[in-house]
């Protein structure tokens, strides 16, 4: 049996905190100077693409390399002539859901233990939904678009259409 579903995020409120993730994030790095952008497997690739794309409708001069996580290596997904050399400065960590900070650790780890041009750079979360409470590290997502409070046996649902039959951001009851 399904658990029943809670909606706080519609698809037109999704839209607009995307908006501000993306006027945010433009406000904090641009010009983007050896800064890109990481995915984080499983759910932070569809934020990442949609985010990507929210900068470029604002700001369409700028290219930002967009690579996602994979186990021990990045895999680009935007192209720029350069990047593999590149030392990057900053490098904004996308994700969906930050609970407990693991996924946001490891992606640090990865990058510095696997990676010479993330050696010296300054990692950024960047949080569709800050599920605060319960962190097993001390990470805190630089922008986030909203932050919520719920209790232990609750979880968070982003729902993306095409790929899910609604979009918006739903708590299971």
């Amino acid at each position: 049996m399904q658990k029943p579903l809670r909606w706080i995020v519609t698809r037109k409120q999704l839209q607009v905190i995307l908006h501000r993730i993306a006027w945010e994030t433009i406000e904090k790095f641009y010009p983007f100077y050896k800064t890109c952008m990481i995915a984080i497997p499983p759910n932070g690739q569809e934020f990442a693409s949609r985010l990507l794309e929210a900068i470029g409708g604002f700001v369409p001069e700028i290219l930002i390399p967009m690579g996602i996580l994979k186990e021990q290596s990045v895999s680009w997904v935007t192209v720029t002539s350069n990047q593999n050399s590149i030392t990057f400065k900053h490098v904004l960590l996308i994700d969906d859901v930050l609970f407990t900070g693991t996924n946001i650790m490891n992606a640090i780890i990865t990058l510095q233990n696997n990676h010479d041009n993330f050696k010296e750079a300054h990692f950024h979360p960047v949080i569709l939904v800050n599920r605060r409470g319960n962190r097993k590290y001390p990470v805190e997502p630089v922008i986030s678009g909203i932050t919520v409070d719920i209790v232990a046996n609750e979880w968070i649902k982003v729902w993306w259409s095409p790929k899910d039959p609604h979009e918006g951001i739903s708590i299971s009851i």
